[in-house]
């Protein structure tokens, strides 16, 4: 990595940073690890995910900030979405016994760089913007954003139901069933998502190897599809992927099924298609033992999802900003 245009940092705050490697996967998960044992949030970085963050795209740049002995302190690691909107996703963080030496300054610095060295990959007059997170990062992490041309763009609220009491099963519409996931369909649903869900496809995968691999904690028990069979073909109306977080229960103190992706298409939204994939999915959750579901909720869609969900007995919990910066080209 060498090669790139843009500079390393220069060594600060105790610091001298190299650039990250295509085998850093363990580097950048003990980072996590460190940090989370400390901030403890509700939930516990895997493996498997921090592999899935390296593996989506070739098109990533990285960097480590190391002691003088080599121990790692900090890291940032931007990747380019290759797909519309183009964004330059951005996962950063420094361990605490290294903060407020100026070190979240400089990794806001050059995550910019490396948003503008990876928008050149795409053509010209192409819109690109940097996309990072604030969800554990102190108020002063906020600050570093805002001072370096970042905006609040939207926030992710939590929203979580116990299972105690269940909704009543319903009808999702005329000729349309919810049915359990179904591995013969899995080609069928992408490419329904593909039409009505774009982006979240291409988040996860846009060709079916790439859809099936890139959800390691998938749990097709919880997950459910939609078909109306309203006409001689066929249709998938919605569907529902969820997964089991269980390297969060034990720091959560309960057992919960997560809603990753829920998506209806168009001609269905003024169903119940959505509300009762919710309901199979609550259903399927606590015949499997589990003790609560949740999601996440944006903000772009707070209002409808909200009213949604708290139909169904979810309630807000934590949140997580997202903040973003144009880049000029």
């Amino acid at each position: 990595m060498n090669d790139f245009e843009i500079r390393l940092p220069e060594p600060s705050g105790g610091l001298t940073w190299r650039w990250m490697e295509s085998d850093d996967q363990d580097v950048v998960y003990n980072l996590f690890h460190l940090i989370e044992e400390v901030d403890n949030p509700p939930y516990r970085t895997t493996l498997a995910e921090i592999n899935q963050l390296f593996a989506q795209t070739q098109h990533w740049v990285g960097i480590v900030g190391e002691t003088e002995d080599g121990t790692p302190k900090a890291f940032l690691h931007a990747r380019l979405r290759l797909a519309d909107p183009f964004e330059v996703r951005c996962n950063g963080a420094v361990t605490h016994d290294y903060r407020g030496r100026g070190i979240g300054s400089i990794i806001a610095q050059f995550q910019g760089e490396a948003g503008e060295y990876l928008a050149r990959l795409l053509p010209p007059g192409v819109p690109v913007v940097i996309l990072c997170s604030a969800a554990n990062h102190s108020a002063e992490w906020e600050h570093i954003l805002e001072a370096q041309g970042y905006s609040w763009s939207y926030t992710l609220h939590e929203m979580r139901s116990d299972l105690k009491a269940l909704p009543e099963p319903g009808t999702p519409g005329p000729l349309i069933k919810i049915e359990p996931w179904n591995p013969d369909l899995e080609n069928l649903v992408r490419l329904a998502a593909l039409e009505f869900a774009p982006g979240a496809v291409n988040s996860i995968g846009r060709n079916l190897e790439q859809w099936k691999a890139n959800r390691p904690d998938f749990a097709p028990e919880l997950s459910f599809i939609a078909l109306d069979r309203s006409t001689d073909r066929t249709r998938v109306a919605g569907f529902l992927l969820a997964a089991k977080y269980e390297q969060d229960w034990e720091v959560l103190g309960w057992q919960e099924g997560y809603i990753d992706l829920l998506e209806v298409g168009l001609a269905w939204r003024q169903t119940d298609v959505a509300k009762e994939l919710v309901s199979a999915t609550m259903h399927a959750a606590k015949a499997a033992g589990l003790d609560k579901v949740a999601t996440a909720v944006s903000s772009h869609h707070e209002l409808a999802a909200t009213k949604l969900f708290g139909s169904l007995g979810f309630s807000a919990g934590n949140q997580e900003r997202e903040y973003t910066k144009k880049i000029n080209r």
